[in-house]
């Protein structure tokens, strides 16, 4: 790895865990409450992303992911604002009325 990278920890296989965790509680789960270890037990893709300066990774919202610590001494930025819904979740609804990210979330509970 080059010294001026910067590594990025993700789970791969970590949203249809994470979907089907919301899809067994309707009426939402607290984030302080939300079982983080039973799910990263239930994974088996982890990877590293490495990153230059001024790249960026968009990754779905339900990818469980850390940073890496920064021995650069050069600043480095990692942004995870919370999301709020407007309404609750569903994820019962047609599959093509559903968003790219919500449809995603949609079949990999339907494979599980």
């Amino acid at each position: 790895m080059c010294s001026h990278c910067q590594k990025l920890s993700l789970v791969a296989d970590s949203p249809k865990h994470v979907a089907q965790k919301l899809l067994e509680h309707p009426n939402g789960i607290e984030p302080k409450t939300f079982d983080f270890p039973t799910i990263i037990l239930k994974c088996r893709d982890f990877r590293e992303l490495v990153g230059k300066a001024e790249q960026l990774y968009i990754i779905h919202p339900y990818m469980l992911h850390a940073s890496s610590a920064n021995h650069s001494g050069r600043p480095r930025v990692m942004s995870n604002p919370p999301v709020v819904l407007k309404e609750p979740l569903r994820l019962d609804q047609n599959r093509s009325d559903l968003s790219l990210s919500l449809g995603g979330n949609h079949a990999a509970i339907s494979r599980h």
